[in-house]
């Protein structure tokens, strides 16, 4: 017999839902699903690396844009991408085919694989979800995590 449905938990705080008044039934009027009765499917991890000695810069002027696919990422982007993917190098090793070895190295900075080693890195990398991003003065790595494997997870680690 299958299970009931477990009840989605609301993501916007109580005090905001009641400082909010009439914006929930405008809402309603507008036809618009009210922000009190929206629930999460994803959650967003983001690591951005600022290059150069400047000022930080703000996150809202970084002009971040997906990197191009033929673009070369960094050893350090791609441990940051594995990482928020919650893989091991051994899973990087598998799907891409590069060698454990060469992935730790290139990780951690001591080698610079060439071209069709990062590239099958990059694109093992992004099969399971990361989205390279690149800006001026910036590189970074987006991953969205479905809500029912965050729940997974959570339950694993019990």
């Amino acid at each position: 017999m299958p299970s009931a449905p477990k009840k989605a938990t609301s993501i916007v705080p109580p005090e905001f839902s009641e400082a909010a008044g009439g914006v929930v039934e405008a809402q309603r009027t507008a036809g618009m699903r009210p922000a009190d009765e929206l629930f999460w499917n994803y959650s967003s991890s983001i690591k951005i690396f600022h290059l150069g000695s400047g000022p930080r810069p703000s996150i809202l002027n970084s002009g971040l844009v997906p990197m191009p696919p033929e673009a070369e990422i960094p050893g350090f982007l791609a441990q940051a991408a594995r990482l928020l993917l919650g893989v091991s190098q051994a899973w990087l090793w598998d799907k891409s085919g590069v060698s454990r070895k060469t992935i730790n190295d290139f990780e951690n900075g001591y080698r610079q694989p060439k071209a069709a080693l990062k590239s099958a890195i990059r694109a093992a990398l992004e099969k399971a979800g990361a989205q390279f991003i690149f800006g001026p003065q910036s590189v970074g790595v987006i991953v969205y995590t479905a809500a029912e494997t965050v729940e997974r997870q959570t339950k694993a680690a019990k």
